[in-house]
């Protein structure tokens, strides 16, 4: 077996014995203080020990008793604050070494856990919920799993078989999630992007949501073809603006599909919302829950009073959220994101529902 050169194994630099049996030493009498009831000088000679970074943090905690036996609150609580934080640190960089060490080895399946760790576009696939899930970006993926089966935000009361339109499918997780939560789901979802629409339908399929019907057209105001710019993971939206390749897509209104009762209509369609609630208003009668995500993208106008006025006018109570807010202070830091200045969750659902 090869012997590793200096440069291929660089080992960690550990203290001298020397400072090793003085830290030993000064720990002892410190301790022998404490007990002895002369925290105060247990407390001084521990806190000469903490300018070095290979300090045990055991070390820290036993600080912070002196200083509080001596009358030190305020000191003590410091000290364990300082050593929450190198705790932190040094497991932090400890499951770093890990997962890089992981990542590094191009596994076939990205653990789950790992999915916000990979550059953005990156495709991959990994466990989800008992599925292996193909995926063209991992931090959208990951973010997507945590709001629909962490947070649970598309869930409705539990019904036989509802009637599910998921505009905006993209790779299939929401339209996964109504299949395993009510298996009797008629499930209509739509995807804009030709390139997500093959992740879409592989993972239907690998999570046995065979009935789900996929349609492969941009919601939009009229039937037809239109520009669509595909961002490659979730933010691929209609005209020429977006960031990713452009291409013609099938359009398709949704009012043809507002003929029976819907049970939960999700739009998340990166701005072609209002162009769609205009054209279907008049239809949204038959819906009794709606999810809208209403995008408000920089130099445009703005029109959240208009899509609110739509709902209410509907007969829908509302609620509205904020799941990524792009700033905390927009006086003086307006926020951006993909073009964006503003992104909220709107519900609208019907008080007999």
């Amino acid at each position: 077996m090869p012997v590793a050169s200096p440069s291929e194994f660089d080992p960690p630099k550990l203290p001298s014995w020397l400072g090793a049996l003085r830290h030993h030493r000064e720990l002892r009498l410190a301790i022998a203080e404490l007990k002895g009831g002369k925290a105060k000088k247990a407390a001084e000679r521990l806190e000469r020990l903490v300018g070095d970074d290979a300090l045990d943090v055991g070390v820290l905690c036993l600080q912070a008793e002196a200083q509080s036996v001596a009358g030190r609150t305020g000191a003590a609580r410091r000290t364990l604050k300082d050593a929450r934080k190198r705790l932190d640190r040094q497991l932090n960089a400890a499951l770093d070494r890990i997962d890089q060490g992981l990542l590094a080895g191009s596994p076939a399946e990205v653990p789950f856990h790992l999915l916000p760790k990979l550059p953005r576009h990156q495709p991959g696939v990994t466990q989800v919920e008992g599925i292996p899930l193909v995926f063209p970006d991992g931090p959208a993926a990951f973010s997507a799993h945590q709001e629909i089966f962490a947070k649970r935000m598309y869930e409705i009361p539990a019904m036989e078989s509802p009637r599910i339109l998921d505009g905006g499918a993209n790779i299939g997780l929401a339209a996964i999630f109504f299949c395993q939560k009510y298996p009797g789901a008629r499930v209509t979802c739509f995807e804009a992007d030709p390139d997500v629409a093959v992740y879409l339908r592989k993972n239907l399929a690998a999570a046995g949501a065979e009935t789900v019907e996929v349609v492969e057209a941009a919601l939009w105001s009229e039937d037809g073809s239109l520009t669509f710019s595909g961002e490659g993971s979730d933010a691929g939206r209609v005209g020429e603006s977006g960031a990713g390749k452009t291409q013609q897509v099938r359009a398709v209104r949704l009012s043809p599909f507002l003929n029976e009762r819907i049970d939960l209509l999700k739009l998340d369609i990166e701005g072609a919302e209002m162009a769609v609630l205009r054209e279907c208003q008049n239809a949204l009668g038959q819906v009794q829950r709606i999810f809208v995500e209403y995008h408000s993208f920089e130099g445009q106008s703005q029109c959240l009073d208009e899509l609110l006025a739509i709902l209410r006018v509907a007969g829908f109570r509302l609620a509205v959220t904020v799941s990524d807010a792009l700033t905390q202070r927009p006086f003086i830091e307006p926020g951006l994101s993909l073009g964006m200045d503003m992104r909220l969750n709107v519900f609208g659902f019907r008080d007999h529902v």
